[in-house]
């Protein structure tokens, strides 16, 4: 009994010596466990060497040495193993309480710097569920081995293996000789859309995880909408689209895809999808497929006539939905010819061939930047409805032409959302080209259902409104979105003050000066009643501008003819101002 005393006050002693008893269980490292065995091993060797000077003349102190040793190697054993399930029970457990998808992760580099990282997400943030897959070296000695079994690929390989592993995320710890690979790294990462973390951002990156994944759920688009969200009838437009035939341009963007979605819950005969983006048109076509089978897909450029009258002479569509356009304000502010070619004499293309095919119904996606244009875009925009009100004017045209015009779509394509999102999640900072700006917004299953509803109820030349609410700051969005990801503006997030773009206004409009309004059969929909024209007029300005139309103009004589036929169009904070002064 003595011998046993002295060994545990031993064992305990060791324990002390080496502060083994102050490690947390549930990050229990390989650090920790070498402790335990420097600590044992001290103390077996103090045993045995007491028990080898005393034993003979105190024997009843001590074991012999077999039994220290036994005791040894089952303590060193024991102890870790009892340490190790710990740690992984504890990790398990909160893993699986908190139900997040996993995210799985690859690490550019093999270097110590590399490893750690590795540490850091395996048990600081096993919680949010990451997971290291592989790393990426550029060792040639390294290659089709496993660190801590994960498996090591040459960084040249990495286009083939990220079809292979699925990750969600790259993260490039080990910059240091990496350098000529960075630029093809990020091209094949933004192509498969995989997130590439540079080593400069890693912190940040970690610490919008750490505080953002637990909240990322729970951001719904709605909850920036800051109204209730608007409900329509949705059995008038089934009896609308029922058995007929629908085409949808653009419908590989956010709103064409988004209608192309919610057309085939109504069981039309065909749906036609046209598109001149491949991708996403071979993305959405694959989606609808799934569910609904008589779908055919044309890659096409709407300013293309003979294309176009391909796609209608083939099909001869019921009902059309053109949503196809150009919509970024500054990037149209520096190619007019391209947004005139696409916007306006794309939209004349598909008209014209409505109306030469005796389409039913025409629907155009217009947007609240065509009201008192102060940019190219909208004036494209507004260029179209006038064209369109001017076929639905023809009394020797059957087709009815409807225009839907609303704000900024949350969530869409190149909106404020997901360029914030990035802006978050890449650590900040935020930027608002002004304090002041303000938008309307909607969601896109609302503008999705304004314009199948505008195809329902429209008669022929109305312009329908959504009452959206009051207009939202730019600035207190960009504040919601970072309460909802659980951070603090000025301490995780700062909001930055770029400056207006070119052609970009502080404030939009539904309606113009001259326009009011007329109710519907729906208290959040409304009608805007045009301001009248003098439609000869306005024929001969449109003829004039589609005849002079040639890649041969001059940016500035392109943008004179937008402002010939529509003399709203004032240019703001753009080079064209010039024409407004003359």
């Amino acid at each position: 009994m003595a011998a046993i005393l002295i060994a545990t006050l031993v064992y305990l002693a060791g324990f002390m010596l080496f502060r083994t008893h102050i490690t947390v269980l549930r990050y229990t490292s390989y650090r920790d466990l070498f402790k335990i065995f420097l600590s044992l091993t001290s103390s077996a060797f103090v045993l045995i060497s007491l028990s080898n000077l005393l034993k003979s003349s105190y024997p009843q102190y001590f074991l012999s040495n077999y039994i220290l040793l036994l005791s040894y190697f089952l303590s060193l054993f024991g102890i870790n193993l009892y340490r190790l399930v710990i740690r992984y029970a504890i990790s398990i457990n909160v893993m699986s309480s908190v139900q997040l998808p996993e995210k799985r992760v690859a690490i550019v580099g093999t270097d110590y710097q590399s490893i750690i990282t590795k540490h850091y997400l395996d048990y600081e943030r096993a919680q949010f569920r990451y997971r290291i897959v592989a790393y990426f070296s550029k060792d040639n000695s390294l290659i089709n081995k496993t660190i801590e079994g994960s498996p090591v690929y040459h960084i040249q390989s990495l286009n083939t293996m990220l079809d292979v592993i699925n990750i969600d995320s790259l993260l490039l710890v080990a910059e240091k000789g990496y350098g000529s690979y960075l630029q093809n790294a990020k091209e094949i990462c933004e192509s498969k859309n995989v997130k590439l973390i540079e080593n400069q951002k890693l912190k940040s990156w970690l610490s919008i995880n750490e505080k953002s994944q637990v909240q990322e759920k729970k951001i719904q688009i709605e909850e920036l909408l800051q109204r209730p969200p608007i409900k329509l009838d949705i059995q008038k437009i089934k009896s609308e689209i029922a058995d007929r035939t629908v085409l949808v341009t653009g419908a590989a963007g956010s709103i064409g895809s988004e209608i192309c979605r919610q057309i085939i819950q109504y069981q039309p005969q065909k749906i036609i999808l046209a598109d001149q983006a491949e991708s996403p048109l071979f993305d959405i076509e694959n989606e609808l497929l799934v569910k609904f089978k008589s779908i055919s897909s044309y890659i096409a450029d709407i300013s293309d006539f003979d294309r176009i009258e391909g796609i209608f002479k083939t099909h001869r569509p019921d009902i059309v939905f053109h949503a196809a356009a150009y919509k970024h304000v500054p990037l149209m502010e520096l190619h007019p010819y391209e947004a005139i070619k696409t916007n306006l004499i794309g939209t004349k293309t598909i008209v014209d061939n409505a109306i030469k095919y005796n389409c039913k119904k025409f629907v155009f996606v217009s947007t609240d930047k065509a009201v008192n244009p102060t940019n190219v875009m909208g004036a494209t925009k507004r260029a179209s409805e006038l064209y369109v009100q001017l076929m639905n004017q023809n009394p020797e045209v059957t087709t009815k032409f409807i225009t839907t015009r609303f704000g900024n779509v949350l969530g869409s394509n190149g909106s404020v959302i997901p360029i914030f999102k990035n802006q978050i999640e890449s650590g900040g900072p935020i930027k608002v080209t002004h304090p002041d700006i303000t938008r309307f917004f909607m969601t896109i299953p609302e503008a999705c259902q304004l314009v199948l509803e505008a195809g329902s109820y429209g008669v022929g030349g109305e312009i329908f409104l959504f009452d959206m609410g009051e207009p939202v700051k730019i600035i207190d969005l960009a504040k919601k979105m970072i309460q909802l990801y659980g951070l603090e503006e000025g301490k995780d997030i700062d909001i930055e003050i770029s400056g207006l773009r070119p052609g970009e206004k502080l404030y939009e409009e539904l309606l113009a000066d001259k326009e009011n309004t007329l109710p519907t059969h729906h208290p959040k929909i409304m009608i805007g009643k045009n301001a009248e024209h003098d439609f000869k007029d306005l024929e001969v300005k449109l003829n004039n501008l589609f005849s002079s139309f040639s890649d041969k103009n001059e940016a500035l004589e392109l943008v004179k003819g937008l402002k010939n036929l529509i003399p709203e169009y004032i240019s703001n904070n753009s080079e064209y101002s010039e024409l407004d002064i003359k």
